[in-house]
């Protein structure tokens, strides 16, 4: 599916297939993508502002807002946006915006976080385990029960001291 450059803001995309689909550039500001499934799409450059991803349930897996593995959302605005739950495992989000973003309880095992901002993000009970977060910014973060196991933090501002590298 190529979506590029597509305005698709405030778009009801709740459990859509978007496997491998192409949404660089889109604009998906305050879409609502609950149940979503965005295994290995393209989400480079998109405004993804106030995006809702959380979901209460799902069919196929019970508590799991949006399934994104492999996504590529480098340099994407993320901010404010709702990923409670989501799983982002492997995803790559260099340069994103995810500042004031809900993270909470959100698969983010492996991913690919460089030079992130996730400043202000709520991180609470997040799996961050062996993710890169190298030159991320997470000033002011809540990372309660946050999971940072094996995760690079190397030149990271606002990462915890506590875990062994």
């Amino acid at each position: 599916q190529d979506l590029r450059n597509m305005n698709l803001s405030g778009a009801d995309l709740r459990d859509a297939d978007l496997r491998h689909a192409r949404l660089d550039l889109a604009n998906l500001e305050k879409a609502r993508l609950q149940g979503a499934n965005l295994t290995r799409a393209s989400l480079q450059q998109s405004n993804l502002r106030l995006a809702d991803f959380s979901s209460a349930t799902l069919v196929a897996v019970q508590g799991w807002g949006m399934f994104a593995q492999g996504a590529q959302f480098e340099n994407a605005d993320l901010s404010a946006a709702y990923l409670q739950f989501a799983r982002l495992s492997g995803a790559r989000l260099h340069h994103s915006n995810l500042r004031a973003a809900d993270l909470e309880m959100t698969w983010l095992s492996k991913a690919d976080l460089k030079d992130a901002n996730l400043s202000d993000a709520n991180l609470q009970e997040a799996k961050l385990g062996e993710s890169n977060l190298a030159g991320a910014n997470l000033s002011g973060s809540r990372q309660h029960y946050a999971n940072f196991q094996d995760a690079n933090m190397e030149g990271c501002t606002g990462c915890p001291t506590t875990w062994d590298k």
